[in-house]
């Protein structure tokens, strides 16, 4: 009878302990309800075009645009093809929603699902929600953080090579990236 409590007790003290060395080290993302972002007006001025243009090709040498007519933002940049590079544009849209769950809304609303699966590095995104889009002239990453929601399109002359939707996938990320850091510095809790 002492021999089974003991050993119950030994079980009830390693069995923790086995499972945290088992457990995924990485530690899961926050997804607190009062999270919310304010986009800093002067976003479109801040992004680093660069970053798309690694791929793309050399800027045209005119600035980026807000194009938007609405409480979010819609930046566009143009890039010359030549040097292996195919020339398109970056466009960058976002939105800060009224809340979480209204940006979770339109988020889920504008496609039914990721057309594409993620592109390298892209599980370095730091989001709640994140949808990858490929076509033949067209790379897309959608995502959904707390209220915000941003929407990175690069979109090439021709149809991309497999060598070349390689380069723009990467380049999308790291524009994703560079847009969520600008705005996630902003956070109000």
């Amino acid at each position: 009878m002492i021999l089974r409590t003991r050993a119950a007790a030994h079980a009830a003290l390693l069995l923790p302990l086995l499972g945290a060395c088992t457990a995924d080290p990485t530690p899961e993302r926050s997804t607190r309800a009062d999270r919310t972002y304010q986009v800093p007006a002067d976003i479109c001025d801040r992004l680093d075009y660069d970053l798309a243009g690694a791929a793309l090709g050399s800027p045209l040498p005119l600035p980026a645009e807000d194009l938007d007519q609405g409480p979010g933002f819609r930046c566009d940049k143009w890039f010359f093809d030549g040097g292996g590079k195919p020339g398109g544009f970056v466009h960058v849209t976002v939105r800060a929603a009224n809340s979480p769950t209204e940006a979770r809304t339109g988020f889920d609303q504008t496609a039914p699902a990721s057309s594409a699966s993620p592109f390298p590095g892209g599980d370095a995104i730091n989001a709640d929600g994140i949808r990858y889009q490929r076509l033949a002239t067209e790379t897309t990453i959608d995502v959904v953080d707390a209220n915000l929601f941003v929407g990175v399109r690069l979109v090439t002359r021709e149809p991309m090579s497999a060598e070349v939707k390689t380069e723009v996938a990467v380049a999308a990320v790291h524009t994703t990236q560079h847009v969520l850091q600008l705005i996630q510095g902003t956070e109000d809790t």
